[in-house]
């Protein structure tokens, strides 16, 4: 994503690059891609009229646990959830990811939410894990 120092890039940017550390510890793009790229999501932003909302996937939209960060009594709690939820009387928002060996459950009232928020932002959704 970056040239050699002393190269321009597609963009017309030299080998200055931007760090984009807190996202990856190697993850750097060139200057005239950074420029780019603003340039680009600012005409997004003007011509849809719409802000950009990033929501952190975890702890925002669902959260997780592991099989063994659970007691015995909340194993059985989620169990008997999985089993209302598959006799179709709720929407499904509990899962349990046997390959991954966790439990995962979407936040309270995130369906309405999103569906709120997509007619107001552009939405993105980041995590880190």
């Amino acid at each position: 994503l970056k040239p050699e120092d002393g190269e321009e890039d597609e963009f017309g940017g030299a080998g200055d690059g931007v760090a984009l550390r807190y996202l990856h510890p190697n993850l750097e793009v060139s200057a005239g891609y950074a420029v780019a790229q603003r340039v680009k999501t600012t005409k997004e932003v003007t011509d849809n009229r719409k802000l950009f909302l990033v929501l952190d996937l975890d702890h925002t939209v669902l959260n997780s646990c592991k099989f063994n960060e659970i007691d015995e009594s909340t194993e059985l709690a989620l169990k008997k959830a999985l089993e209302v939820q598959a006799a179709g009387t709720t929407r499904a928002t509990l899962f349990r990811l046997a390959h991954l060996q966790m439990y995962t459950k979407l936040r309270p009232y995130v369906f309405e939410f999103l569906d709120q928020m997509k007619d107001i932002f552009q939405l993105y959704v980041y995590t880190m894990g």
